[in-house]
């Protein structure tokens, strides 16, 4: 394809294969470039002629998405550490909630089955917690190891205090005991298991959440 010169009357002629012409409207290069967010550089064919093209990087700059400052990365990195802190810091007080929780089910457990020997053999059974070694032993069973980091405190009669770091609490044949309660406690956490000395009777407790 060729592009005619440009003539007087601002007209020019873009021929085709075909011979055939046709008149368009060619502006002078300094016209055409007026605006400052056009690019006016030369065409390869001519030379004469100037086109133009936008300032595509004016454009971005001006309305385009800033970019982060090092600071803002910083203080992003800042938060994010804070967030995984916080997460695991309530994972963990999760975790060693449900364990405290567990474990006093498993006391619970082992007090009831003391309770319902006394009454199935018809003789007094007693429930032994051993403060020194940090277990506790219910009559025909091994002893029971307490988890570590946990604080462990007995009340019970007098006359079942075995020593100042052990005691136990009694059960009889018709179901009573000589009642007590045994305390289990981990960070803010505490978890009560109550005998009751008339009927007996082992109640789970939450104190503190």
């Amino acid at each position: 394809m060729r592009i005619g010169s440009p003539q007087s009357a601002a007209a020019g002629t873009v021929e085709g294969d075909t011979g055939a012409s046709a008149r368009v409207p060619l502006r002078s290069g300094a016209g055409l470039c007026a605006s400052p967010d056009l690019l006016r550089f030369p065409m390869p064919l001519g030379g004469a002629h100037l086109r133009c093209a936008p300032i595509v990087s004016r454009h971005l700059a001006k309305f385009g998405p800033s970019g982060f400052s090092l600071l803002e990365m910083l203080a992003v990195l800042v938060l994010i550490a804070i967030a995984i802190t916080a997460v695991s810091v309530n994972v963990g007080r999760s975790l060693e909630g449900a364990k405290l929780q567990a474990v006093s089910r498993d006391l619970v457990a082992a007090l009831r089955y003391t309770r319902g020997q006394a009454i199935v053999k018809g003789e007094q059974k007693t429930f032994e917690v051993d403060l020194e070694n940090m277990s506790y032993q219910a009559p025909g069973k091994d002893a029971v190891k307490f988890p570590d980091k946990v604080e462990v405190k007995l009340l019970t009669a007098q006359n079942e205090l075995s020593n100042d770091r052990a005691g136990h609490i009694r059960f009889y044949a018709d179901g009573s005991s000589t009642g007590g309660h045994v305390s289990l406690i981990a960070g803010a956490r505490e978890w009560r298991i109550n005998v009751g000395w008339l009927t007996g009777e082992v109640a789970l407790e939450e104190l503190r959440k």
